[in-house]
């Protein structure tokens, strides 16, 4: 990174000098007055002003000179305290006391400070109760380290002395804390402790020249090995990351931010807030650096230059105009950290920089970048809008930084992403309640158009969000139906309530007279319908829906308005009911759900619906019986259920509705056992002794007897007049037939099958008790024959027996010698049959 922090004007050249026979050995400066220490031990005072030349910054005027020395002798350090009017100068490891004004030595303090190498003033002094004093240390050849202060009438008091280790070659004070640049080592001392202890090491001749330089409070610089600039303060080596810098440097000043160190061939500038080397400026021949008041004087030994900070405005400034636009920003960070208290202008330029480093980053499609410096620079809306200036109407903002059309008609595959980038952007500032009404419809125009054309997902969620029922509904409309998004047109009708508009769009799309790709069908349609607020028009477009067999979609929706409309009569289940009448089933599906609803009566309503509707595909009563899987199966079952199990029902008035359909007898024979009907039930099922009637009134019967305990087959028994059909009855539900019933219903005995175990239970019944002799004798006589005919029926179909001699007794395995024999039980007739003496089953 290069960045212009300082700039060199002139201040003294060369043939000011020239004049004079003097070379540079030192020098020092205030606002206005400049001391300069010769090699021949002369002090030259100058006078400074600025000017407003171009050519120079500074102009100087000799005062006045002096000759401190009697020989020769160079003076190798001055430090002006204006204050005190006095120059300290080193000279021959001597300190001299120069009065400032009168440039003659203080006498009373002469030779009083000797073997002196290295001298530094005290800025932030220990003895602070003294205001009218400085204080000042020194480091000597005898290797000891001295503090001195001296009053403003120049007495001079010795505070503290410590012996160190070393020579010392540069020395550096804050408080009670020195640091002694020696021959090998750097050394802290701290003098209030009378303590000492090396920072590190160092090889003879590894450095240019081993100097330390305070920068701040308890602060310090050193120059380390590996050309390292090191921080340390009265602990040590500080935390803070090391300068990177020439092995060659030999001096620095600081100015903050900035360290300055002059090497052979560079005066580099470096940050002590990022430790990045700013700036680079060729020294040719400079062998002095030196800052005071805020400048920064560097030369060489004939001529003297002040390196003047640009202000962060002018370096920022100076970057943009390059196009450095992570550099400004990082010297804006920089700025902004070292500011105190800063101001409404400050604020200004601050957000003025960083709106110009965002579009720079916006043209470079840099869009994360941009977002967040236009956000914290506080964009304006109108300026945003302005960027892109095809995707709104409103030609009255301008933006003269960015045109995104002209970016985008250069690399269409750019869209997307400033597209990407615009939304986020609109769509925050909506979100932070920072649209102003002027700009509502630009904000609108921008979001359809940029969301119809990248995202139209997003759009459909867009459409719903509460803000954006604050944008010009037409408007909107408009743009969604222009860009075809018909769904979401539709969603955001209903929204602001224009629930007309929106039904039209979805029959027409249901229809397919218009197309969208992202319209889900039907059930959408309903789930959004059912929150109309305009209930007639949600009634039309329920009655159309199931004009396209939506039945199952419309029947929820229904039933919820019926419990929660405030439109009672619209929705009254009898009002439906003929609204639907051209949907017949549709109609029973929805008063099934509604009959057991206590608010309406719909009972009746639902008996003739499901008459009307068995009728029209009439059957017989065949089909009660049958297995088949039919929808008027269904719709009988459906029937059948609601029969057995309403309780709100008048059971007469339905009755006398079936009964005039003669397909619907299975469900009048439900209400006629609900009403105990039964004779008159049997009497419409045995219409003729068919099997099927017959099965009918069987399943009556059982149905009756499992619901109410009641015994209706002797009814039934009674009914009969085939015998066959009286046998079957009697064998099935002999159980629930009293015996005087069964005695009185024998026929023939050759017709008793099944049947002959209840008459012979009948019989022992009813032997105990007074019942007709000619009655029981009959039914004796035609079971005892049914059981010789049935003896006869087993022997026949056993056919004849074999004796042989080989055949044995099962029992004794012995021969047979007579004729009669007994023949065995078999499991099977094809079992093979055994034979047994009479003599062995006895003894069995």
């Amino acid at each position: 990174m290069s960045i212009q922090t300082f700039e060199l004007s002139g201040m003294l050249d060369e043939c000011d000098l020239a004049l004079l026979n003097v070379t540079i050995a030192s020098f020092d400066l205030n606002q206005e007055i400049l001391f300069i220490g010769s090699t021949n031990g002369k002090v030259l005072k100058y006078s400074i002003a600025s000017n407003n030349r171009k050519s120079a910054v500074f102009s100087t005027e000799l005062l006045t000179t002096t000759q401190i020395t009697h020989s020769p002798v160079a003076v190798k350090t001055m430090f002006y305290c204006y204050k005190f009017c006095v120059v300290l100068c080193v000279c021959d490891e001597q300190l001299h006391f120069l009065h400032s004004d009168q440039m003659q030595l203080v006498s009373s303090l002469n030779n009083k400070v000797k073997s002196v190498l290295c001298v530094a003033v005290n800025e932030n002094p220990v003895n602070r109760s003294e205001s009218a004093s400085m204080e000042f240390v020194i480091g000597t050849s005898r290797k000891s380290v001295q503090l001195f202060y001296l009053t403003q009438d120049y007495r001079l008091s010795l505070l503290r002395q410590v012996s160190i280790a070393d020579v010392p070659a540069a020395i550096a004070v804050d408080n009670w804390t020195v640091i002694v640049a020696g021959s090998n080592a750097y050394h802290l001392e701290d003098l209030k402790k009378s303590t000492s202890s090396i920072i590190f090491p160092f090889e003879k001749g590894s450095l240019s020249r081993p100097f330390v330089k305070r920068i701040g409070h308890g602060e310090f610089i050193l120059n380390g090995p590996n050309a390292l600039g090191v921080f340390a303060n009265s602990q040590g080596v500080s935390q803070k990351p090391p300068l990177t810098w020439s092995r060659t440097t030999f001096a620095v000043s600081f100015c903050y931010p900035y360290v300055l160190a002059l090497d052979d061939e560079f005066l580099t500038v470096h940050s002590i807030l990022d430790q990045i080397q700013k700036q680079s400026i060729p020294s040719p021949g400079w062998s002095h650096l030196r800052e005071t008041n805020g400048k920064v004087v560097v030369g060489s030994n004939r001529d003297l230059l002040v390196a003047m900070p640009l202000s962060e405005e002018q370096q920022i400034t100076g970057l943009l105009a390059e196009g450095r636009v992570d550099e400004a920003l990082v010297v804006l960070s920089n700025y902004e950290s070292v500011t105190k208290n800063p101001t409404e202008d400050f604020y200004a330029f601050k957000h003025k920089i960083e709106q110009s480093c965002a579009f720079v980053k916006l043209k470079r499609r840099e869009f994360n970048e941009a977002r967040r410096l236009f956000l914290d620079s506080d964009l304006p809306i109108e300026t945003l809008i302005a960027m892109w200036p095809s995707l709104s109407s409103n030609s009255k903002f301008k933006c003269k930084e960015i045109n995104i059309d002209e970016l985008c008609s250069k690399s269409p595959s750019n869209f997307t992403g400033f597209a990407d980038f615009f939304t986020n952007m609109i769509m925050h500032y909506i979100n932070q309640d920072k649209v102003f009404s002027e700009c509502l419809d630009a904000c609108a125009e921008i979001l359809v158009n940029l969301y119809c054309k990248t995202d139209s997902v997003r759009l459909l969620a867009l459409v719903e969000q509460k803000y954006f029922l604050t944008f010009d509904a037409e408007l909107v409309l408009k743009l969604l139906k222009h860009n075809k998004q018909w769904h979401a047109a539709a969603i955001f009708c209903t929204e602001t309530l224009n629930e007309v508009e929106a039904s039209k769009i979805w029959r027409e799309l249901i229809e397919g007279r218009i197309s969208d790709a992202l319209f889900p069908g039907s059930q959408v349609v309903v789930e959004r319908a059912s929150q109309f607020t305009n209930e007639k028009v949600l009634s039309d477009l329920l009655v159309w829906l199931c004009q396209q067999g939506s039945h199952s979609l419309v029947l929820p929706v229904l039933l919820d308005r019926v419990e929660t409309s405030n439109n009672r009569s619209l929705f009254h289940p009898l009002n439906l009911c003929s609204e639907f009448d051209s949907f017949p089933i549709f109609v029973i599906d929805f008063l099934e759900k509604v009959y057991n609803n206590c608010d309406y009566n719909v009972n009746m309503l639902l008996c003739k619906r499901f008459q009307k509707q068995l009728h029209l595909n009439s059957k017989d009563l065949k089909i009660v019986c049958s297995h088949e899987t039919t929808p008027e199966l269904t719709m009988r079952e459906r029937c059948r259920s609601f029969l057995e199990t309403t309780t709100s029902l008048d059971l007469k008035e339905a009755l006398n509705i079936f009964k005039q359909c003669t397909c619907c007898k299975t469900e009048a024979l439900v209400l006629m056992r609900r009403l105990a009907l039964h004779e008159e039930a049997l009497d419409m099922i045995l219409v003729d002794e068919i099997r099927d009637n017959f099965e009918c009134a069987v399943a009556y019967c059982e149905k009756t007897y499992l619901e109410s305990g009641e015994k209706l087959f002797e009814r039934l028994l009674d009914r009969l007049s085939t015998s066959s059909l009286c046998i079957e009855l009697i064998g099935r539900h002999g159980n629930k037939i009293r015996p005087i019933k069964t005695l009185q219903h024998i026929p023939d005995a050759s017709k008793l099958k099944d049947a002959n175990a209840h008459v012979t239970k009948a019989l022992k019944c009813q032997a105990s008790e007074n019942c007709s002799r000619n009655l029981i004798k009959k039914a004796v006589v035609n079971v005892a024959h049914n059981y010789k005919m049935r003896e006869l029926q087993i022997v026949k179909s056993l056919g004849p027996v074999i004796i042989d001699d080989d055949s044995t007794c099962a029992v004794c395995n012995g021969p047979f010698f007579e004729s009669s024999f007994i023949l065995l039980p078999t499991k099977s007739a094809s079992s093979k049959r055994q034979i047994a003496h009479v003599s062995c089953m006895a003894d069995c």
